[in-house]
């Protein structure tokens, strides 16, 4: 799923997930039989899973986006950055989607670590290793693999410090 540049900018990672969500849709049908979809979606209602999607690996369930800080990462870091966006960690409707981010963290209204925002960075030197990580049964590790943005796993800081050290005023 690509987004046009010239449409993406300043889109936040709710509106990125509202796109996801659109494609998975679409292209379920084409991965799969109906019947399974349909045996899939019986699942969902009954909360055996959380999305027809689910069964389908990280492709359907994960998303990569590159904000400003992943762009400038490039300049900043030895190794630049993506964030990944979980798609089973839910929607935001409008009204919910203009909250005040807390000054300590990259997205979130709490000064709770551990607040899950539905994203997180990772480093492009772990691409492969994090999506083979939650390739199928290991979808549901994103609670054991997940840090709240600017902090990141399996990354060497530089010697500055956390993501975004250079927007920091000295």
């Amino acid at each position: 799923m690509m987004i046009r540049r010239s449409s993406a900018i300043g889109v936040t990672s709710h509106e990125v997930r509202d796109h996801f969500n659109i494609w998975v849709a679409e292209q379920l049908p084409q991965v799969n039989t109906p019947e399974t979809l349909q045996s899939l979606v019986t699942q969902c209602e009954d909360k055996l899973i959380p999305g027809p999607e689910y069964s389908f690996g990280a492709r359907f369930n994960f998303a990569l986006f590159i904000d400003d800080i992943c762009l400038e990462s490039l300049d900043h870091m030895h190794d630049p950055v993506v964030k990944i966006l979980y798609k089973q960690w839910g929607n935001l409707i409008p009204g919910e989607r203009k909250y005040e981010i807390h000054p300590e963290w990259h997205d979130g209204e709490t000064d709770d670590g551990e607040e899950d925002v539905g994203w997180t960075y990772m480093s492009v030197c772990e691409y492969a290793e994090t999506y083979t990580r939650f390739e199928w049964a290991h979808l549901s590790l994103w609670h054991d693999f997940y840090l709240r943005p600017p902090l990141m796993l399996d990354i060497y800081w530089d010697k500055e410090g956390q993501l975004g050290f250079w927007r920091t005023k000295k």
